[in-house]
């Protein structure tokens, strides 16, 4: 008897802990993102959402995470596992402390004084890099060059 009270309490726990496990909070660590429809990179945008956001992550499927808004149930999608962060972002006065230059660095591992003394060791011209990152295409414009150009692997 004791070892079925046993098994059964063992299976519960099991069963706990897969629940708590398949959903968990994190925080959007991007400074904007677009919560498309479904995985794929051209899906329909659903929402945006922004640094420090709190989503729930419903499930995941290779670099992309199921999400809802902590704000709004209602609102669900994917975004990009890599726009995602399991510490919490906190804000003051709904403003975060960072700026969107040092979110962009952030998200490449830079922060802005690893990158000045990165260009101070290298003597090397940033401006270009600086320009190239001012450039903005959409969703829609790149669909279209790699259907024209008839590139595979778009997703």
């Amino acid at each position: 008897m004791m070892k079925k009270v046993f098994a059964i309490g063992m299976c519960a726990l099991v069963l706990t802990a897969s629940v708590f496990a398949a959903s968990s909070q994190q925080w959007v660590s991007a400074k904007k993102v677009e919560l498309k429809s479904g995985s794929d990179w051209f899906a329909t945008t659903v929402a945006t959402v922004s640094y420090g956001d709190e989503v729930t992550v419903l499930s995941t499927s290779g670099k992309w995470a199921e999400v809802q808004l902590a704000s709004n149930k209602s609102k669900k999608g994917w975004i990009p596992t890599s726009s995602l962060t399991k510490k919490k972002i906190v804000a003051s006065n709904g403003k975060v402390s960072a700026n969107a230059k040092e979110i962009a660095l952030a998200g490449k591992g830079f922060s802005s004084s690893l990158e000045d003394e990165y260009k101070g060791e290298t003597k090397t011209d940033y401006a270009q890099v600086d320009a190239m990152e001012k450039i903005s295409v959409s969703a829609a414009e790149q669909k279209k060059f790699i259907e024209n150009g008839n590139l595979k692997g778009a997703k």
